[in-house]
């Protein structure tokens, strides 16, 4: 195989976009010396995305720091997975030491918790706080997760 910056990485999100796990393995095995770190933790986030459990899992056992960013996404494993109001993947993600502090690489750098509010998730927010996640962590406009509480299933979780 060729020496080519994207080709690798465009070949793994095709097999990730598939669904097919075995396609994915035997993908990664036959690319992965020509991909760098930084791609393959997207392609993890790649996985969450699509709510893959199994797929994520795979990822995770080849590169276990589930708090490490890839240069294409603005959010951490973890803030995917809350977008994707998935306790499966979330729970996951804690269970593999994801960083519930860490902050969203925009603008706002909204907390995992922030997120969870924003999605109205009050399961996700739970898994959250039992992970270890402060209610009082103000993101870059100095708001606490509670001022994006939109339910009151949402609000009551984060009082």
């Amino acid at each position: 195989m060729e020496r080519d910056e994207f080709g690798p990485v465009n070949k793994l999100k095709t097999a990730i976009w598939s669904r097919d796990i075995s396609n994915v393995e035997s993908t990664y095995n036959e690319v992965y010396p020509l991909v760098n770190d930084k791609n393959e933790l997207n392609l993890t986030n790649h996985a969450i995305k699509l709510g893959d459990v199994e797929m994520t899992k795979f990822f995770i056992s080849k590169h276990p720091n589930v708090n490490y960013i890839g240069s294409e996404d603005y959010h951490y494993p973890i803030h995917a997975a809350v977008i994707r109001e998935d306790p499966e993947l979330v729970s996951l993600l804690l269970e593999k030491g994801a960083d519930v502090h860490t902050k969203t690489q925009d603008p706002f750098q909204d907390t995992a918790l922030h997120v969870a509010a924003k999605t109205g998730s009050a399961t996700i927010a739970k898994l959250l706080i039992d992970g270890g996640a402060d209610k009082n962590s103000k993101n870059s406009l100095g708001h606490l997760p509670i001022d994006y509480a939109e339910n009151e299933q949402i609000t009551a979780t984060l009082k």
